[in-house]
């Protein structure tokens, strides 16, 4: 009973932290979606979810859990339309497009862990799908190391962006996204860090202030979180 009252009120926490993102009715991209931690919030919240996920194991318990709720994309996303390898891990929120970051997690934060399959994968844009789905009000992205290949397809700017963050292995693929979305347009950030459910910094900060404070030791000392963009 404790762990599952611990289990709603987390839940409840998160409801009540995205819902200065998302209204009802709103448009959701949920890149990444796994078993759909995030996905259910999104839909408590009244909004319409497409959910990007291209595991096998993963996209099956999502259509179990949430039937036609929700409209799911079995690629995965990267700079242009191709066929890419995905490295399945044992635990399957860590499988990566990405051999560099799993070779970079190996050596500590991973240790032990194997990734001993890889599977084609067919993917597709961004752009893709906004030009199908239409353009979403908040897209959350966590793939594991890949998320400046996913953001290379993005050539327009959105409201809200959250990207994954894991430093300081991972510290040169934020800077890129962060470069990247601040050429789309004008950007505010802020992040959360771990699950923490509120954001870390008072007031937003520009994509400049933002690439100079992820740099510090007070960022780098939080190990992994979420980085929110959003263009103004």
């Amino acid at each position: 009973m404790e762990n599952k009252i611990i289990t709603l009120f987390s839940k409840s926490e998160r409801r009540e932290f995205y819902r200065q993102f998302i209204q009802p009715g709103d448009l959701c991209f949920d890149v990444g979606a796994n078993i759909g931690n995030r996905t259910v919030i999104f839909l408590e919240l009244g909004a319409k979810v497409i959910a990007i996920e291209p595991q096998q194991k993963c996209y099956e318990k999502l259509i179990k859990r949430f039937g036609n709720k929700i409209e799911l994309v079995t690629k995965g996303l990267g700079e242009k339309e191709s066929v890419e390898k995905l490295y399945v891990s044992e635990l399957s929120a860590i499988s990566s497009f990405s051999k560099e970051h799993i070779e970079v997690m190996k050596e500590d934060r991973f240790k032990g862990t194997n990734w001993n399959t890889s599977v084609d994968i067919e993917m597709t844009t961004l752009d893709t799908l906004l030009d199908k789905y239409g353009t979403p009000v908040f897209c959350k992205i966590d793939v594991e190391g890949y998320e400046y290949d996913v953001l290379k397809g993005l050539s327009k700017p959105l409201k809200t962006i959250s990207l994954e963050y894991i430093v300081p292995e991972n510290l040169q693929v934020l800077i890129n996204c962060i470069n990247h979305l601040n050429k789309l347009g004008s950007i505010e950030c802020n992040y959360s860090f771990a699950e923490k459910m509120n954001l870390s910094l008072s007031n937003w900060i520009s994509g400049k202030e933002m690439l100079n404070y992820i740099q510090t030791k007070e960022f780098l000392d939080t190990s992994w979180g979420d980085i929110y963009v959003r263009f103004v």
